[in-house]
């Protein structure tokens, strides 16, 4: 790694200073990451400060591009890591490296188990159905037969996403007492849409 940088180093050509006063490193949760504020993004991920620290220091130095990260740090740390994205309230976002698949299962894992303890996640009372059927609806004057039928519609309607969000809240208490990855993942993607429980998958980019 050395010998990189020196080679680095020497290449004056290639100095600039387009990366000060945009490079901050922040933690996350397995170690620490590069967050360049000018296009809002992670370019590098590390599991010890002193990668991204120098990584920071040679990008601010215009010593080195950022497409060549990978080759400066090795394998442990990449530009093209996967991240998960948890868009949280108050734009208190939080973000966590997913380099393989089995990476992803334990965060949908950790984040359902958030969900659950704060009360995301609950088991509803169902409600109870109306005191008439439709056969009763006919047999009322025409005058209080729409506004029946509508309220016997939309009765069904609720007691159905309450029997629906029972069974996603029984799925979910099986996902953590099983430790069960993929399918916390598929509950946690399953409630994209929710208020404060958005993700996105980001897939860092070269910005040269």
């Amino acid at each position: 790694m050395e010998d990189y940088k020196e080679k680095v180093v020497k290449n004056e050509g290639t100095k600039h200073q387009k990366f000060v006063d945009r490079l901050s490193i922040k933690n996350h949760l397995w170690g620490f990451r590069l967050w360049d504020s000018k296009i809002s993004r992670n370019i590098l991920f590390g599991r010890t400060k002193d990668a991204c620290t120098q990584a920071k220091e040679l990008l601010e130095n215009g010593e080195i591009e950022s497409s060549e990260l990978q080759k400066l740090v090795g394998d442990e740390y990449s530009i093209t890591t996967n991240v998960l994205l948890e868009k949280g309230k108050h734009d208190n976002n939080c973000y966590y490296a997913i380099p393989t698949l089995s990476d992803l299962y334990k965060v949908s894992l950790y984040l359902l188990k958030i969900r659950m303890d704060s009360g995301y996640i609950q088991k509803w009372d169902v409600r109870e159905p109306l005191d008439y059927t439709e056969d009763d609806v006919e047999k009322m004057p025409k005058s209080l037969q729409k506004k029946a039928k509508d309220a016997l519609e939309s009765n069904k309607r609720i007691i159905a996403s309450d029997k629906e969000n029972n069974r996603n809240f029984e799925l979910a208490e099986k996902a953590i007492k099983e430790e069960n990855g993929r399918l916390a993942d598929r509950i946690i993607d399953g409630r994209i849409g929710y208020e404060y429980e958005e993700i996105e998958i980001i897939t860092p980019i070269n910005i040269d």
